[in-house]
């Protein structure tokens, strides 16, 4: 689950008119074509990428080694911190150039099939290799949203300290090659002893030994607030964990049912299904980095909508984006539209409704510690903690 922070204002120069843009939608595009079979229903599939009758590389994530490459040992367990995050737009904030996405359904759509039964009469066309990152355009159509989708005021709250994201990587053999580590993800409400004087907290100093806050959220059973998750404490048992990742060539693959990331107080949630995390594994002064790194996923339609709440409706002074907000419903045309994928990596290529749209976020991360167990501030919910909604 990815929370990005909202001020609830959302920016000048964004208008209702602007939702609704219809190059956010793909000519209609004969969906007739060959059937290539259901999705392998595994968690990661190590066989090569396979092309389509229509001859499209599939750009997956590297499969599983064979077997390990001899390396140090010794490298214990490995905590890295979020230095930075890509949400695709072409100027993040001092961020190169990535290649968002990987072909989550096994299909590359145009000139190839829909991998699901689609609502519109339209095609949601991949991106090179069948990389599927739907949620891209939409992200940036609505990135005036209170700045709160805006790379460079992402960049500053990350160097800031308010908020972030640990990774823990345990039983790396340390070389090019290890067939199986265990991955751990914990959301975290900033750093440890995090002060403010004047307004302006005490921001990391990237040097290996930041302590980042552990929101009980992460937690198996949860801790109370104070607990130290450092030094591999047990008590501090992580919620989203694959026992199962691996590295190859270098890179690092886990696969987890959701991904919790804070983004400040306030925050709306972005609840990934069937994610899967890569990145490059190198080492610098301080200790291990994941550099060219992803987080790949499916955002339901149902938890999507509702998560719009948290910011406020431009046109309605007081109002939120949901229920009978014009803004809202306008805003809920596009993304119903623009749902190209199924919930459930299962369900792909089976005829199942597409109820998902699907997401790409590139990040960075740096070497870092597990502090104490703190909570964060839960997400608003302007329109009622019950209020839901969904795609027809």
């Amino acid at each position: 689950m990815l929370l990005l922070g909202a001020s609830g204002v959302v920016g000048a120069g964004w208008s209702a008119c602007s939702i609704y843009d219809s190059s956010l939608l793909l000519p209609g595009v004969d969906a007739g074509g060959p059937d290539v079979g259901a999705f392998d229903a595994g968690p990661l599939p190590d066989a090569t990428p396979a092309r389509d009758a229509d001859t499209c590389p599939h750009e997956r994530w590297p499969s599983r080694p064979a077997s390990d490459t001899p390396g140090d040992a010794s490298t214990g367990s490995i905590v890295l911190a979020l230095t930075s995050l890509n949400l695709g737009f072409p100027t993040d904030a001092g961020l190169a150039p990535q290649r968002l996405g990987y072909d989550l359904d096994e299909r590359c759509t145009c000139p190839g099939p829909e991998s699901c039964k689609t609502a519109v009469p339209v095609m949601h066309c991949d991106e090179d290799g069948g990389r599927d990152n739907s949620i891209g355009g939409i992200i940036q159509r609505f990135g005036a949203f209170g700045g709160v989708l805006d790379p460079t005021g992402i960049a500053m709250r990350l160097k800031l300290g308010i908020y972030g994201l640990a990774v823990r990587i345990v039983g790396y053999n340390g070389g090019a090659d290890d067939t199986k580590v265990r991955v751990e993800v914990y959301v975290s409400a900033g750093m440890d002893g995090v002060q403010y004087d004047g307004g302006k907290p005490t921001p990391p100093a990237y040097d290996g030994n930041d302590r980042w806050t552990v929101d009980p959220s992460s937690l198996l059973g949860g801790n109370p607030d104070g607990t130290d998750c450092g030094n591999d404490n047990v008590l501090c048992v992580p919620k989203n964990f694959d026992d199962n990742a691996y590295v190859s060539g270098g890179v690092l693959v886990s696969s987890l049912p959701e991904l919790p990331l804070s983004l400040g107080t306030n925050a709306i949630a972005v609840l990934l299904v069937g994610s899967v995390v890569t990145g490059t594994l190198t080492q610098d002064a301080v200790g291990y980095r994941l550099d060219d790194a992803q987080i790949v996923g499916r955002w339901a339609t149902k938890n999507l909508l509702p998560a719009f709440q948290v910011f406020g409706d431009p046109f309605a002074p007081g109002g939120h984006l949901c229920g009978d907000s014009g803004t809202y419903q306008n805003l809920k045309v596009v993304i119903c539209q623009n749902a190209d994928i199924t919930s459930f990596p299962t369900e792909d290529n089976m005829n199942a409704p597409c109820d998902s749209v699907s997401a790409a976020f590139g990040f960075t991360a740096s070497a870092a510690k597990l502090g104490v167990v703190s909570t964060h501030a839960p997400s608003s919910t302007p329109c009622g903690p019950g209020w839901t909604d969904d795609c027809p």
